[in-house]
Formats: C-alpha cells, structure tokens, sequence
C-alpha cells in the first residue's frame, strides 16, 4: 500500500499504532546525558514505504533543544525507539533519497508531563519526483509528457499544495486517458479533501483501468466507507483480502463495514485478524472496535481490557477521556 493509503488514515483515524516489544535502539549523542528534574520519556514510532511495507533499514534523525545530532534506525518492521528522551520540543526526520521525498514529524514533551510515559510517531514515506515510474509496470506504457505532469504533481504535493497537484493530474489524465496511477492519486487528493463522491469516481476509473490495481481497490473501499456504504464496502474489502491477505488495514476496514450491517461475530474476527498481522499501525483502532463489541455482547472483562490497551496506544487520542469514562462505567457492579 503506497502513500496515498496513510494520508487517508491520518485524516481519518488520527493514528496512533501499536509498537510493542521494540528492541532497544538509542540515538547517537545522548544516552549518557542524565539530567535531573527533567523526567524521561520514550519516543517509539513507525516508518512506512509508500507501498505500505515497513521502511527496513531506514536512518531516522532527531533534533530538538535538549537533543542534538541523535539517530535511530529502523528494524526489521520499520519501528525505531529513542530512550531516556527529556521533555522537550523535537523534530524527528527521515533525509531525502533519490526514490523517497524527506519527510518529518514534531513532538512536544510538556516539562510538567507525568515522567516514564513513551510517545509514538508515524511517518510514512511518498516516492520522489526523482523515482524511476518506468520500473513500474503502472507507468511503463505512459507517454513521457503525460508521466512528466504525474511527476509535477508529486512535487507539489510534497509542497502541500494539493490544488496545484490535482490540476497537473487532471492535465496528464487528458493527455493520457488510460493512466491509472493518475486518477489513484487524484481520487487521494480528493478524499483528502473530504470530496467523496468525486474520490469515488476517480478510484472507481483507476480500476476499470488497471483491474488489479491493489491500492485503488483498497481506497475504493475505504471511501465507500466513509459514505456509509458497508454492504458494497464490505464486498470490495473481500475482494482486496483474496488479492492480499497479509494487509492489516484491509482486515481493519472490513471489521469496520461489518460491523455497521451488524455482523458482530464476523466484524470480531477481523478485528482480531488485523490486530494479529505485524505492522498494523491502526491496531489501536481495532482494538477500540472490539471493546465496542463487547460491549454490545455484555461482555464488560473483555470490553475493558480492550479499551484500556487503545487508550495504551493511543494515549493522546481525542477521544481518551470518552473511552476513559466508559471503561469506569463498565468497571460499575450492576443493579
């Protein structure tokens, strides 16, 4: 699963992911530092590829008033951990590479934050404009022009400049009908964008193109549950699980539309499933959807135990303080 996949979770969901059992990675320049009166705190995170495999191996910086020149890198499931971090301002960046733009995420720790706690941050990496399409079969037959104005758009986002991007997509679409990756993008932009309907149409085109084409059909499903539409939402996600089995938001996606046609027990194991797969960086979503389900079983053990690990691995989630007051709801002994 590419970029186009993350900017949609993020919109969404605002994820915060899972990132258990990490070994132990410190940052260059800090790990003898120990001041007192600052408390200590962990920073754990994920990188993704633009295809949505874990970015392996991948040098990740760090910087801040009270940190300078640290580094981690990436494991074997593209998690990195800086230890014994003081509370601070910090900026965490991944350089640029011939085939992956920069990319950066800013973390505040408040000096008056409880000491021990551990933050997470997500990065997920877009292809440069400066990546070779052609290796990719989605680009190989795109005429040079039209590739250059998919190029172009690229750019442009990476400049936030989602206007500027979508018209570039929309003149290579002109000059070449059949360009898949194009309307992917474009219907990204527009879901991005909370233009739903239009999203739909342009993931809807990319896969009468490219029938295979995995992302699309993954975004495809997805904006068809933002509309509501879980009866077709939950056909298309079934249709992405054959495809590829090993996507945990595909897992995610499903549990979600079955569980607004009320298919409980179904919704549970896909739940479960997406929360068994490594690398789900929405597993604390899943988590909260099957406390939800408890919930409607009765089942007041299971559902807490699931809330408290979404507020575990979502602690800075809107909705923490909701979920907190349902679990000392369920913790109430029963009239």
């Amino acid at each position: 699963m590419n970029n186009k996949n993350y900017y949609i979770l993020v919109f969404f969901f605002a994820v915060i992911f899972s990132l258990v059992n990490l070994p132990e990675i410190k940052g260059q320049g800090y790990g003898d530092r120990n001041r007192a009166g600052n408390g200590r705190f962990r920073i754990t995170g994920k990188i993704i590829l633009p295809n949505g495999k874990p970015a392996v191996g991948i040098k990740i910086s760090m910087s801040g008033a009270d940190f300078t020149n640290g580094s981690a890198q990436t494991d074997s499931e593209g998690k990195f951990l800086f230890d014994s971090i003081p509370a601070g301002n910090y900026t965490l960046s991944v350089d640029r590479s011939d085939e992956y733009s920069s990319a950066s995420e800013n973390l505040t720790i408040a000096m008056d934050t409880t000491p021990g706690q551990t933050f997470n941050v997500y990065i997920s990496l877009v292809f440069s404009s400066r990546t070779k399409e052609n290796n990719n079969p989605l680009f190989s037959k795109v005429p040079k022009a039209s590739l250059e104005k998919y190029k172009q758009s690229l750019e442009k986002i990476e400049k936030n400049d989602s206007k500027a991007a979508l018209s570039l997509l929309e003149e290579a679409i002109k000059l070449y009908p059949d360009f898949a990756a194009a309307y992917n993008q474009a219907g990204v932009i527009l879901l991005k964008n909370n233009e739903l309907d239009k999203a739909l149409g342009a993931f809807s085109n990319a896969i009468q193109i490219q029938p295979d084409y995995f992302d699309a059909k993954m975004n495809y499903g997805f904006t068809l549950l933002s509309l509501k539409d879980f009866q077709d939402s939950e056909k298309v996600m079934q249709d992405v699980i054959k495809q590829k089995d090993d996507v945990p938001n595909a897992h995610l996606y499903l549990g979600i539309a079955l569980s607004g046609l009320n298919k409980t027990d179904e919704a549970e194991n896909a739940f479960r499933k997406s929360i068994s797969l490594k690398g789900g960086e929405n597993v604390a979503q899943a988590h909260k959807y099957l406390g939800r389900i408890y919930i409607k079983k009765n089942m007041k053990a299971e559902a807490i135990s699931e809330l408290q690990k979404y507020i575990e691995l979502a602690p800075k989630a809107s909705d923490v303080d909701k979920i907190k007051a349902t679990i000392e709801d369920l913790k109430k002994p029963s009239n």
